[in-house]
Parts: structure tokens; sequence; C-alpha cells
């Protein structure tokens, strides 16, 4: 919403349509989200619980734009909400736990004008990075589950750094998951 700030009266309202959630795993994705929204320049920014990146007007709230960045249906999705900084706004995709969703999650870069992705970081697997992949005791990215950034990264302004949390490999036990003795690096970070 959007409210007069000498008023109190409501200037807009955007309720944004979600799909129905059928099953545990999605109502338990939607019920997590703890969402942010994000403003910049002539924008508010949001993130949702189906895997979108919305833009709206910040004076009428219309849709200026929306991207599915991922696919909902297989289980990703947003738990937290965006960052903007630089003309950049920078979300972390959460919902890796589930088949569809095997490789890990991503914190991503999009374009704050067109909403178009600039960049991805895999949160389980960096195949230019022999440390991380020796990390996994070499199971292959596709045997790799977790590592969702839960919620929103902080930024360093006088490193131009990015600082994001994320959450356990799963499953939890190394034993289950193969990686006995290995650290699972970029997991419990």
């Amino acid at each position: 919403q959007a409210l007069d700030a000498t008023t109190g009266d409501l200037i807009w309202e955007h309720r944004q349509a979600l799909p129905e959630f059928k099953g545990g795993y999605h109502a338990s994705q939607q019920d997590r989200q703890r969402n942010n929204i994000a403003l910049y320049k002539d924008k508010v920014y949001l993130t949702t619980p189906d895997a979108k990146l919305v833009a709206l007007d910040a004076k009428t709230g219309k849709v200026a734009w929306e991207t599915q960045v991922l696919d909902w249906e297989k289980g990703f999705s947003y738990t937290a909400g965006p960052m903007v900084i630089n003309g950049k706004i920078f979300t972390g995709m959460s919902g890796c736990t589930i088949t569809g969703t095997a490789g890990g999650c991503f914190i991503m870069a999009h374009d704050a004008e067109t909403g178009k992705e600039l960049w991805r970081l895999n949160t389980l697997s960096d195949p230019g990075n022999k440390e991380v992949e020796d990390s996994w005791n070499k199971i292959p990215p596709e045997n790799r589950y977790g590592g969702s950034p839960w919620i929103t990264g902080a930024y360093d302004a006088k490193r131009n750094t990015l600082y994001w949390g994320v959450g356990m490999p799963i499953p939890w036990s190394e034993v289950l998951r193969g990686t006995t003795g290995g650290s699972a690096l970029y997991t419990n970070s």
C-alpha cells in the first residue's frame, strides 16, 4: 500500500495474484515468505512465493513489469525480498529442497529498469572452484540440495560488496548426503 504521509489516506494498493498452492511444500514456502519491498527511483520492487520479481510504478501502484524468474511448480520460491543498489536488483532464490530444484539455489542480479537477469551465483556449485567442488566429495551438482538464501542479504557500500547468508545442505545428515568429511562449501555460511 501507498499512504499519504500527512493524512494516512490510502493512495493505492497492490495485491499480487498468486496461483493456488496445492500440497504441503508450496503452501509451506508461501507461509515462510517474510517479504520486504525495495524502493528505487520511481519503482517499488517485490518478490513473490511463486518466484516472480515485480516492479510497480511508485506513484500509481500499476505493474511496470513482472518477470517469472524460475519455475515455482518445480519448487523455486522467494522467501525474502529484494535489495536494489546502483540500478541492480539483488535477490536470493529459495526452495531448493525437492527433485525439481536439484543443483542449488541462486543469488541473482536483475536490471532495475527491465527485470532482465544480469548474473546468478549457484549456492551449491562452482565448477571453476576446485575447493568448493572437492568439499562435496564428488557428489554431482544435480544430486545436491539446500543452500537456500532465506533472508535478504546486506550491502557494504565502502567495499562495494554483497553479503548473503546461505542455509544448510539437504539432507542434513552428512551420511545421508554422502559428504561425510566434506564441508559442503557455500552452505551454512
